[in-house]
């Protein structure tokens, strides 16, 4: 039995999946990274107490690790040292121009055993290098000639795939991390969790003499940020890589990617994937990000579940989707058996566009006559559901009422039987169909993943629903208003972008208002973003029916540091060209700020913009957009209410709901994009509503958003 939260039933418990507990291998939530022994150096940028100012840049960087081991810029009083700014998880970091440096003159790990992690992003600049020794070969960072991260002599690089630098690295916030055995010359690296060692061989130089932040050894510059700094005097254990890898993606909000997680109930480990995509992110689930993805699911290998035929089990989970099947026509697997073999075991969504509802498959012959498909509409999209499977171990398992489901601790009837006498299940598979070519995964989260070898009853499962029900009820866990949404575009999801292929920019709020792109270019760096250039690029969506008098409207963009030329238009459904007039989302072409226009069949014509002390063309993501609600209207930026900025006009009482097409990226003039209003910059996320927002869900939304955009 495991131990991990006592409120949990635990009799009977023989599988337990919670990234809560650490999720790869069981290592420890630390508070700090001093708990683990041998800690000798903790740079932390969003500690007071550890930034030493002057004149606005940083003096002094102190250790927090005890050892002394303190930062200055290399030539003192000078003024090169970084600024420090609120970027990260809304936590500090430090700034770094490609003349800024900071170095410690006094660590020397050059031919002794070390580990080093660092949080880092590059930006611009010479190479890349951010984490440099001060003399000899050695650096820990982001490499863009040789797509490396961590040279001790001979490169241990992170090529191939999405961690290759040529496929987008740059501007991304990484942790990396490396553990080098110098006597036995056995040097591990890790980028975000998974291990990208590519020799077994670091070469001779061993750790660093000295390091630096944009000087040292190489004397190669960049601009480049840095939130943490640590070191240690031996060689770490995987697990205990896997603790200090954890502690900073909880507290820089930097999701890690799956390799090992840990059956809670009897404290086994189990291989996941050495390189897939399925994050742990920070508010601790597991993640499902692209169902198209080979890669994309939690493989228990040898440690598969297995329950013989006719004895009692039950499955618990919790879960909350990103898709419905309608948008790409997939099933969305919970788990499975790999099913190509004759063993058929599954439990999975149905295909409608309209309803979550479950399919389990028994260990039948893989035909219609073994899906039972007369469970309930669970109601998961965008939004937390605690669903459970209880089965009495009925000898004869066709008995009408074997299987009983329960939804958020309500008891939903017996009103499921297997087709088939045969009840095994075999789930080696989790967040998939289970067959090896098959792409019907599920694309959102699980939070907890529990098999019983007992029906769990009523009690037992209100028990475990109220255990951790104040988790996944909480505002952090997901957006605002699901059922509102007319559409949601989203270049995260595999399924919205459709792995970015085919033109269609899918619409994730089960309304089907799919945007059809025209020329705007997707880019997959760790913010995923579709790019306009400012001619010709827009995406175009048919009227998507919103309300007349209630509606919200908002999008993260992103631009350079220049005012644009003309007034950009992001997010519109407007066609002056037809005197079909509703709604714009615009940037101004002077000052620094953003605005809003509405207006009802092409009159009485609002503007309202945030004020020029909003600097948002800084290249940086900014959260922006409006609720209208029967004539007042508020625009926001980064879930900041700018209200009292209505500059000409009187606000409509009713929007002119037109049959205007919507368009992000540019407006529309005839029915046609109008080539004079593009927008010039990235959008990641698009969202309308059918109701005005209140500030609280505004901010709730900002806040669900903005670790992925390093605010």
């Amino acid at each position: 039995m495991q131990a991990h939260n006592p409120k949990i039933v635990t009799n009977g418990l023989i599988y337990h999946l919670d990234p809560t507990n650490g999720g790869k291998g069981g290592s420890k939530i630390l508070a700090k990274p001093t708990q683990i022994s041998d800690c000798i150096m903790w740079m932390d940028a969003d500690d007071d107490e550890s930034i030493v100012l002057s004149g606005g840049t940083v003096e002094n960087w102190l250790d927090k690790s005890g050892s002394g081991y303190h930062w200055e810029p290399s030539t003192a009083g000078a003024g090169l040292g970084p600024t420090r700014t609120n970027k990260l998880n809304s936590r500090h970091v430090l700034s770094f121009a490609t003349s800024d440096d900071l170095r410690n003159t006094s660590i020397n790990r050059s031919s002794n055993d070390f580990s080093g992690f660092i949080v880092s992003r590059y930006l611009s600049g010479d190479q890349g290098r951010i984490l440099q020794a001060n003399s000899g070969n050695w650096l820990l960072g982001h490499h863009s000639t040789d797509s490396g991260c961590f040279y001790a002599g001979g490169w241990v690089s992170a090529s191939g795939g999405s961690y290759n630098w040529s496929s987008g690295q740059v501007s991304t916030w990484d942790i990396y991390s490396a553990a080098a055995d110098y006597s036995g010359d056995v040097y591990s690296f890790y980028l975000n969790g998974i291990n990208k060692t590519n020799s077994a061989s670091g070469g001779s130089t061993g750790g660093p003499n000295g390091l630096s932040i944009n000087s040292g050894a190489y004397s190669q510059e960049s601009d480049c940020e840095v939130a943490e700094i640590i070191f240690f005097s031996r060689t770490l254990s995987p697990a205990e890589v896997q603790s200090i890898e954890y502690y900073l993606s909880r507290k820089w909000a930097i999701p890690l990617k799956g390799r090992v997680t840990t059956n809670l109930a009897d404290g086994v480990n189990t291989t996941i994937s050495d390189s897939g995509p399925v994050e742990i992110t920070h508010l601790n689930t597991f993640y499902f990000p692209n169902p198209d993805d080979g890669n994309c699911d939690l493989r228990l290998e040898g440690n598969e579940i297995t329950i013989a035929d006719n004895l009692p089990w039950t499955m618990e989970f919790w879960i909350k989707r990103h898709t419905r099947g309608g948008a790409r026509n997939v099933y969305g697997g919970v788990w499975g058996n790999e099913y190509g073999t004759g063993e058929k075991e599954r439990l999975q969504f149905t295909t409608s566009g309209s309803e979550d509802k479950l399919v389990l498959v028994d260990d039948g012959n893989n035909n219609a006559s073994t899906v039972i498909t007369n469970s309930v509409d669970i109601d998961c999209l965008h939004k937390w559901r605690h669903v459970v499977f209880a089965f009495d171990g009925t000898t004869d398992a066709t008995t009408a009422g074997c299987v009983r489901q329960y939804v958020d601790g309500q008891d939903k009837g017996p009103t499921i039987a297997l087709v088939n006498a045969d009840s095994k299940i075999t789930i080696k598979r989790i967040g998939s169909r289970g067959g090896t070519s098959d792409n019907n995964r599920l694309e959102g989260e699980l939070g907890n993943f529990r098999v019983y070898d007992k029906q769990l009853s009523h009690a037992e499962v209100l028990q475990n629903y109220n255990a951790q029900r104040a988790k996944y009820q909480n505002k952090k866990m997901s957006f605002a208003a699901p059922d509102n949404l007319k559409l949601y575009l989203d270049a995260q999801s595999g399924t919205s972008s459709n792995y970015y292929a085919d033109g269609i920019w899918y619409d994730l709020s089960d309304q089907n208002n799919d945007a059809t792109r025209a020329n705007a270019t997707f880019t997959d760096e760790g913010v995923k973003y579709y790019d306009f250039d400012g001619t010709g690029d827009y995406f175009t969506i048919s009227d998507p029916g919103e309300s007349t008098t209630t509606l919200s409207a908002f999008v993260w963009f992103k631009t350079g540091d220049v005012t644009p030329s003309a007034e950009d238009s992001l997010f519109t459904h407007y066609d002056y060209g037809v005197n079909q007039r509703s709604w714009r989302l615009f940037l101004l072409t002077t000052g620094s700020y953003p605005g809003v226009w509405l207006s009802a069949n092409g009159s009485s014509l609002v503007q309202v913009t945030a004020g020029s002390s909003t600097n948002i063309y800084n290249d940086t993501w900014h959260y922006f957009g409006f609720t209208f609600n029967s004539g007042t209207l508020v625009l926001y930026v980064d879930g900041v209410a700018y209200s009292n900025n209505i500059v000409s006009g009187s606000i409509p009482s009713t929007l002119h709901n037109s049959t205007a097409n919507v368009i992000v990226g540019d407006v529309l003039n005839g029915g046609s994009a109008s080539g004079g209003y593009d927008f010039n910059g990235q959008i990641a996320n698009v969202m309308l509503y059918d109701t005005a927002l209140s500030a609280d869900q505004v901010t709730q939304n900002y806040n669900y958003f903005k670790h992925r955009f390093g605010k």
